[in-house]
C-alpha cells in the first residue's frame, strides 16, 4: 500500500494491467466518520463479489485482484483518515491512493487502464502549497498536501539530514512532518522554535532581512525545489514585503495572506489558509476560460477527434478543457491517427498524451464550457 500526493505520476502508468479504481467521499471532522469505514468496507465487498462474478478480467487476474483487496482491508483506517474523498487503485501488484480536496462519487469501476477523472479534477487547479509563518521572532512551515494540513517540524531537517529524505516529488510527506494542530494550540501561531536547535538552524544573522534570507534559502533548498510546491507568506505586510524583497525562490507566490498569525489559534490559522486557497483557485478558474475565450481559431481545436488525436501526439497541445461527464468513444493508434469505433479509449489515451508533454488537462461543468463544446484544446504559439 503506497500514498501518493502528485499527479500526474509514473507511479499510475500501468497500461493493460488489470487494475480496480474505487472512490469515495471522506468525513473525518463529522462526528458519524464511522459510516466512512463501513463504507469502504462496502465497496472492497462489492469489488471482491464482482471480481467472482465478472468476466472484465481473466481469471488470473481476477484471482490476483481479489487476493489484493482482501490484503488491502488492512489499511481501512488509514484509508479513511482524512477528509475530501478518497481514490484508491488496486493493482495485481499493489494498492496506491490518494486523499483528495475534491470529493469523488461513491463507486468501483474495473479497467485495463486506472479512472484518473477524479485526480484531474483535484489537482487541475494548484491545491498543494506550503505556508510560512512570518514575524521577527521565528517561523511556522506548514504544508498542505493529500487534502491535510500539518505543520513541518523544521528543527529535525537540518541541511545535514536532507540526504536522508524522501526524493521523490511529494510522494508522501516526511518522517519529521507533525500532524497540524496536534500540539497545544495555547501558543499556535506564536513563532516559537520547539527546541534549541532551531535556532541552530536559522542564526539570526545581524538583522532581520538576513534571517529571512537564511530561510529562504532553507526552504528553497529543502522543500520547494523537491516539491515543487507554490510557497504563501502568511504575515504582516511589513514583513513579508522584506521577504519578497531578499527572496530567490522561484515558487514563492504573488498572493499571500496578509495578517500577523502571532494571536491566532491553529484551527483560525487553518481557516485563513482555506478562505486563500478558494481565492486562488477562483483566479485559476476564471483565467483559464479567459484564455480560451482569448484564443484565435487557428490555435484552437473543438471538437474534433481527428485534429485533437494528432496535435496531442505531436505534443502540441498546452491545455485540454473536458465537459464533465463527456466519454466519447474512438481511440487513438500508435501514429496519432483517431480511429472511430465503440471503444472509449479516446479520452484516456488524449489526456495521456497532453500530460507526456506537460500539458494540463482540465474537468469543467457545462456551464463553464464554450457554448456547444465537449472538448477543446489550446494549441502551442
Amino acid at each position: 500500500m503506497q500514498k501518493l500526493v502528485t499527479f500526474p505520476n509514473a507511479t499510475l502508468n500501468f497500461d493493460d494491467q488489470a487494475v480496480i479504481t474505487l472512490t469515495m467521499p471522506l468525513h473525518v471532522t463529522d462526528v458519524t466518520s464511522d459510516k466512512d469505514t463501513i463504507q469502504v468496507r462496502n465497496l472492497l465487498d462489492e469489488a471482491s463479489k464482482n471480481l467472482k462474478e465478472s468476466d472484465v478480467f481473466d481469471r488470473e487476474e481476477s484471482l490476483t485482484l481479489i487476493d489484493q483487496v482482501e490484503a488491502t482491508r488492512e489499511y481501512e483506517d488509514e484509508l479513511v483518515d482524512s477528509d475530501g474523498g478518497l481514490v484508491l487503485y488496486i493493482t495485481t501488484d499493489n494498492a496506491y491512493y490518494y486523499h483528495v480536496d475534491v470529493a469523488p462519487i461513491n463507486g468501483v469501476t474495473y479497467d485495463h487502464r486506472p479512472n484518473i477523472i477524479p485526480l484531474i479534477k483535484n489537482y487541475q487547479y494548484t491545491r498543494n502549497y506550503h505556508v510560512l509563518l512570518l514575524n521577527q521572532e521565528g517561523v511556522r512551515f506548514l504544508e498542505k498536501s493529500g487534502g491535510q494540513l500539518f505543520e513541518i517540524d523544521l528543527k529535525e531537517n537540518d541541511k545535514d539530514a536532507t540526504a536522508t529524505q524522501n526524493e521523490s516529488l511529494g510522494a508522501d510527506s516526511t518522517d519529521t512532518s507533525l500532524e497540524f494542530g496536534s500540539q497545544d494550540t495555547s501558543n499556535a501561531g506564536t513563532g516559537e522554535f520547539r527546541s534549541e536547535h532551531n535556532d541552530s538552524i536559522f542564526e539570526k544573522q545581524y538583522d532581520l532581512k538576513h534571517y529571512f534570507s537564511a530561510v529562504d534559502h532553507y526552504i528553497d533548498r529543502n522543500y520547494s525545489r523537491k516539491t515543487t510546491f507554490p510557497l504563501i507568506l502568511f504575515g504582516t505586510k511589513e514583513n513579508q514585503d522584506l521577504f519578497y524583497e531578499i527572496s530567490e525562490n522561484d515558487y514563492l507566490l504573488d498572493e499571500s495572506i496578509d495578517e500577523s498569525a502571532s494571536q491566532l489559534h491553529d484551527d483560525q490559522i487553518e481557516e485563513r489558509v482555506k478562505e486563500k486557497e478558494e481565492e486562488i483557485i477562483q483566479k485559476q478558474e476564471d483565467e483559464l476560460i479567459e484564455r480560451f475565450e482569448e484564443t484565435t481559431p487557428e490555435y484552437r481545436i473543438d471538437d474534433i477527434p481527428q485534429d485533437l488525436a494528432l496535435s496531442g501526439m505531436q505534443g502540441q497541445i498546452e491545455e485540454l478543457i473536458v465537459e464533465e461527464g463527456y466519454v466519447p468513444t474512438g481511440s487513438i493508434d500508435g501514429n496519432g491517427a483517431y480511429q472511430d469505433n465503440d471503444r472509449t479509449d479516446f479520452l484516456y489515451q488524449l489526456v495521456n498524451l497532453v500530460f507526456n508533454t506537460d500539458g494540463k488537462v482540465y474537468i469543467l461543468p457545462e456551464d463553464q464550457m464554450p457554448e456547444g463544446v465537449k472538448l477543446s484544446a489550446r494549441l502551442r504559439f
